[in-house]
C-alpha cells in the first residue's frame, strides 16, 4: 500500500492508476503513534526514522504519501481494514480526503471487520473483484461481472463508487 501511494505521488504521471491496501500515508504521525511499542520503534526508527530527532522527523515527512495527495495524476483504488492495528485506518482516510479535496479520483473500500490484512474469504473476494473491474476499465482489458463476489464482505465504499464501472449498481 505505502508503495503505491509513494510512486503515485512522486512519480504521479508515470502509472495509469493504482491501488493501494492498509498503506501507511503519514510516516510522521505513524512513527509518533508507535513510540510506546519497544519492538516498533527501535527498528523502525533504524530502519525508517526516528521522529523524536530532528532529522529522523523532517526525513519521515518527505518519504510521506500524504502531502503529495494532490499531485495524483491517476485514478486510485484505495482499501483500509477498519480494525488495522498496524497502520490505523486514520492514514487512508486522511489520504482520501486530501486527494479528494485537491480534486483527484479516489476509490475508498473500508472493510469493516477486518485487521492490516484481509483475512477472511469474502473481503478477499470484494478486494480483488473491485480490483479486476478498477484494472479493467483503466488498463483495458475484461473483467468479469461482480456477481455474489461482495457478499459477504461487509465493505463501505466510503467515496468514489462511480469510479469504478458497475460498482455503485453491484452494491445496490
Amino acid at each position: 500500500g505505502y508503495a503505491a501511494l509513494r510512486v503515485m505521488t512522486r512519480e504521479p504521471d508515470l502509472f495509469a492508476c493504482g491501488l493501494a491496501l492498509g498503506g501507511m500515508s503519514d510516516l510522521l504521525a505513524l512513527q509518533r503513534s508507535k513510540q510506546n511499542q519497544p519492538a516498533w520503534r527501535d527498528l523502525w526508527n533504524r530502519r525508517v526514522g526516528d521522529p523524536t530527532t530532528e532529522a529522523g522527523a523532517a526525513l519521515l515527512k518527505a518519504q510521506s504519501p500524504l502531502p503529495g495527495a494532490g499531485e495524483l495524476a491517476a485514478p486510485l483504488l484505495l482499501g483500509h481494514g477498519a480494525l488495522d492495528l498496524v497502520v490505523p485506518k486514520e492514514q487512508s482516510d486522511a489520504f482520501a480526503r486530501a486527494a479528494l479535496e485537491a480534486g483527484r479520483e479516489v476509490t475508498y473500500l473500508v472493510f469493516s471487520k477486518e485487521p492490516h490484512e484481509l483475512r477472511r474469504p469474502a473481503s478477499w473476494r470484494a478486494w480483488w473483484a473491485v480490483g479486476e473491474a478498477f484494472l479493467a476499465q483503466h488498463l483495458g482489458g475484461r473483467a468479469e461481472a461482480y456477481g455474489d463476489d461482495l457478499a459477504g464482505a461487509e465493505m463501505v465504499i466510503a467515496v468514489g463508487a462511480k469510479h469504478v464501472d458497475g460498482l455503485a449498481e453491484a452494491t445496490r
